[in-house]
């Protein structure tokens, strides 16, 4: 292949999209169940949440009017409906996206790179890599040291508690930002399946 790509969130998506639409050979490789990375909802006998990104901003113009029938406006950025997963899912259409391959070693040859999966899914090779994933990662991956200055990067974690209550909750919004934290009543976003009756 011409390129690979390792990490299927949307940044890993977007260049996939970018890169094919060039006319190269491109193949996306994830780890994961599901495209999205940290864009992800958790199904529960509680209902649905949306426990990794809880709104989008920031996100390119043309993004945002390619998939403007999944995304709706919100304080902040826009949510996708009927769930978060449902943008990188629209995102994966007409892509090869490789789910739960995971990819444990790249090694360099001077015609490209050998991409090493866990189990039985061997050894794959292409031109040019492509890493869409978190830096720690990244520097698990890359041999020798290579771009060692991944590791200045620090990562700022996000920490989410999904709740379920017995009744309603009254909130005066769906979202309330203070500097510590932010509450999100996940049942009133736009699209959001009811909470199931108990």
């Amino acid at each position: 292949m011409d390129v690979a790509i390792i990490g299927a969130g949307l940044a890993g998506l977007s260049c996939a999209q970018l890169l094919a639409g060039a006319g190269l050979h491109v193949e996306v490789f994830d780890k994961g169940r599901g495209p999205g990375g940290r864009i992800a909802t958790r199904r529960s006998d509680f209902g649905a949440f949306d426990h990794g990104a809880p709104v989008l901003n920031g996100l390119p113009a043309d993004l945002i009017a390619q998939h403007g029938d999944i995304l709706n406006p919100m304080p902040g950025g826009v949510i996708a409906t009927p769930r978060m997963s449902a943008l990188p899912r629209a995102m994966e259409a007409g892509l090869t996206v490789h789910q739960q391959a995971r990819v444990i070693a790249l090694n360099k040859r001077p015609a490209g790179w050998d991409i090493a999966l866990e189990g039985a899914r061997g050894t794959v090779s292409a031109k040019r890599v492509v890493l869409c994933i978190p830096a720690p990662q990244a520097l698990e991956l890359l041999p020798g040291g290579l771009f060692a200055q991944i590791s200045r990067v620090e990562m700022a974690p996000i920490w989410t508690l999904m709740l379920a209550f017995d009744g309603p909750l009254e909130m005066r919004s769906d979202m309330i930002e203070t500097e510590t934290f932010t509450a999100i009543h996940q049942s009133t976003r736009p699209g959001r399946d009811p909470v199931p009756e108990r």
